[in-house]
């Protein structure tokens, strides 16, 4: 059976993991039929221009090379990374094959599940970006109560290439279950952010249309099918992220074309490593 470095030196190699060129802009006759549907609101037209007008569209290659950079600026020497081989179809996952030839040669630990991650080195945790916090919150959630070998407290390295503008209040305030109805409570004597290395960042949307934040909740959620004011106006070639995290309904109705999720199947390689295919059970969104 191959080792988790050999399984990442071959899937690092794999040009299905790099998109092909698809145009996914916002298509303006799609936006027009939207702000039809919408019209029925009086602000409705208005708030959808602003939005759409706020939106970052992000292609694969232009993804690719920021993740890049923001990877490359790492000043850490040594650390260690998680690849859930349980759980391996999401996007951390496919971030770090795609800098792993980047990343390797740093790299002392690969901890193929929960309990086996220790504080020996950093744990570097690698995503596409932070919304609303949740996922990052959740993935910290799971190593404080699963991790085993904890001698002193695990300090982490949060990397991402796009971020909310706020990152560091959104994850505080997932981290220690103020801002979701989620039971997670991070056990910060357990292990903490050390730091983090951010590429772009990325503001809420702050409408003139409607400049009262708690009348705005309200309308983006009753027009845009539960989109909320902490939603980022950004999507990838990748990914339209969920309703907690971007405009989700917006998006997904007036791109050119859709996101193609097929890049993700190459990680089911990694099931091969398990004795058994046991899912570790996290849920992110």
């Amino acid at each position: 059976m191959a080792t988790i470095r050999e399984t990442l030196d071959r899937l690092s190699k794999c040009k299905q993991f790099h998109l092909e060129t698809v145009d996914r802009s916002l298509d303006s006759k799609k936006v027009k039929e939207l702000k039809k549907e919408v019209s029925h609101h009086q602000y409705g037209p208005q708030l959808l221009d602003e939005i759409v007008e706020k939106t970052l569209y992000v292609p694969f290659s232009t993804f690719y090379d920021q993740l890049i950079v923001v990877v490359s600026s790492i000043k850490e020497e040594k650390f260690s990374i998680l690849i859930d081989i349980n759980d391996p179809i999401h996007s951390e996952t496919w971030c770090n094959i795609l800098v792993w030839p980047v990343i390797k040669n740093k790299v002392v630990h690969v901890f193929t599940n929960y309990r086996e991650i220790n504080d020996e080195y950093p744990l570097l945790l690698l995503d596409d970006c932070i919304y609303s916090g949740l996922q990052i919150a959740t993935i910290m959630d799971f190593i404080s109560k699963e991790a085993m070998n904890v001698k002193d407290c695990i300090k982490c390295i949060i990397v991402v290439p796009y971020a909310s503008k706020h990152y560091q209040i959104v994850v505080s305030g997932q981290m220690t279950g103020r801002f979701n109805c989620k039971d997670i409570t991070v056990d910060q004597s357990k292990l903490v952010i050390e730091k983090y290395y951010i590429g772009n960042l990325i503001d809420f949307v702050h409408s003139k249309t409607i400049p009262d934040n708690m009348e705005l909740s309200k309308v983006v959620g009753e027009l845009f099918d539960g989109s909320f004011l902490g939603s980022l106006p950004l999507y990838f070639d990748h990914k339209i992220a969920g309703s907690v995290s971007c405009f989700e309904y917006i998006y997904t109705a007036c791109v050119k074309t859709l996101p193609d999720r097929n890049h993700l199947k190459k990680l089911e390689d990694l099931y091969d490593l398990l004795p058994n295919k046991i899912s570790s059970g996290r849920i992110c969104i």
